[in-house]
């Protein structure tokens, strides 16, 4: 197989010529090849050749009062962001490019990461950032599979520091694109399940999950952390599954108690419900919250689920507004689901002699379920077991099985 890959190149070239051009040839050492996008806002570079300049691509769609280079950096930047996503976008639907890599401080790493999140996940994206150690970086990175590599040192001028991260990076993509290239086209044969899963409810989620590849189905994790419960809303959204095996809900109580720390942002729980796809949830982990600002929940139980505080436990007032939500949700479903309750324990620590443990608080959730939902496509069902009992679990695959099974029966 030909192992020849063309690798996008996007930065700020009026500021970083010289960097980017080390950046080049490091790639072009490696036999492949560059398409070199120029995303500066001010001058078009000339000291090294570019495949595409968006300051130029723009400029013919404004007049000569109106010129991309006279606006300010707040203004121009959205314009500079399209035209690169535009760009790119067409570069890999018509399969030009076989990876992509930018460089660059603030501004270089705003437009690399904003125009990479359109490549879908599993096509490879590295950004060499001097933000590369920030703990903001997230916020860049967002829910695709971005590689950032910290600079270390500023993209300002060559020396042999930032010559080995930039080599580092060229081989990090380069090597990407061609594993990626050599992967076969996998063809999907089996139908796939998205579950949710928390270190507190590992066991249960285990188990149901082992069971449903035994009955054919590949089953995909997502660590309910707030960006996890993110990225399988967005995958459910492109109709990358078939059915959702919803086991881990701590995400729903830092969405509607606004913990940012945690908080999956808008939309969770409604992706399955509007895309009509069979979805089993069970309020797994919905006894705490994960934080990092404990001095506002200073009067919660905490919990330390490492060698540092982690989570606080929910109060009933709290599961009560945590209810309500999933209660709006459920009463919209367009299709036959389940909601499975189990009443012994939400989490591992939610039993007796554990620190999280408060069935009373537990049962205003359950009722707040049980009273609220009227819609007749979804079942609810109390279980007389803990989240990570072996017959819950069970009963969750199952049923979701049951389901999925009925729906591919009407088609």
């Amino acid at each position: 197989m030909n192992n020849f890959v063309n690798i996008a190149v996007i930065g700020t070239l009026d500021t970083k010529p010289d960097e980017f051009q080390y950046l080049r040839e490091s790639i072009e050492s490696l036999n492949a090849g560059c398409l070199i996008i120029d995303v500066s806002m001010r001058t078009m570079q000339e000291a090294m050749k570019v495949d595409y300049s968006c300051i130029e691509l723009l400029g013919h769609s404004y007049n000569s009062n109106e010129n991309i280079r006279n606006m300010d950096r707040k203004t121009a930047m959205p314009q500079v962001i399209n035209c690169a996503r535009t760009i790119v976008n067409n570069l890999y639907n018509t399969g030009k490019i076989d990876g992509i890599i930018g460089m660059g401080g603030s501004g270089g790493t705003t437009i690399s990461a904003e125009v990479m999140r359109d490549l879908p996940i599993g096509f490879p994206k590295v950004i060499v950032s001097t933000l590369g150690g920030a703990t903001r970086i997230a916020d860049y990175v967002g829910i695709k599979d971005m590689l950032i590599i910290n600079s270390v040192v500023d993209i300002a001028g060559i020396n042999t520091l930032l010559k080995r991260v930039i080599c580092e990076a060229a081989g990090a993509v380069v090597g990407a694109a061609r594993s990626s290239k050599e992967l076969q086209v996998e063809q999907k044969t089996k139908k796939r399940i998205a579950m949710t899963m928390y270190g507190l409810t590992t066991k249960g989620v285990v188990i149901a999950r082992k069971h449903l590849e035994s009955l054919g189905y590949e089953v995909t994790t997502f660590h309910a952390t707030g960006q996890g419960g993110k990225a399988m809303e967005s995958l459910i959204r492109q109709d990358f599954f078939d059915g959702i095996l919803d086991m881990t809900l701590p995400e729903v109580n830092s969405y509607v108690l606004d913990v940012e720390y945690s908080n999956p942002g808008e939309g969770r729980l409604y992706g399955a419900i509007e895309k009509g796809l069979p979805c089993v949830l069970c309020p797994g982990a919905m006894d705490m919250v994960s934080t990092n600002n404990f001095l506002q929940y200073s009067d919660r139980v905490i919990y330390s689920h490492s060698n540092k505080p982690s989570h606080f436990r929910t109060n009933a007032e709290d599961l009560y507004k945590s209810g309500t939500y999933m209660v709006q949700v459920l009463n919209k479903a367009k299709v036959n689901c389940a909601l499975l309750l189990p009443i012994k324990g939400l989490s591992e620590v939610d039993a007796p002699g554990k620190p999280m443990y408060n069935p009373q608080a537990n049962k205003v959730l359950f009722d707040t379920l049980q009273n609220g939902i009227s819609n007749p496509l979804v079942r609810v069902e109390a279980i007389n077991c803990s989240v990570n009992d072996k017959e819950f679990a069970l009963k969750a695959a199952n049923c979701l099985d049951s389901l999925i099974k009925a729906s591919t029966d009407q088609y």
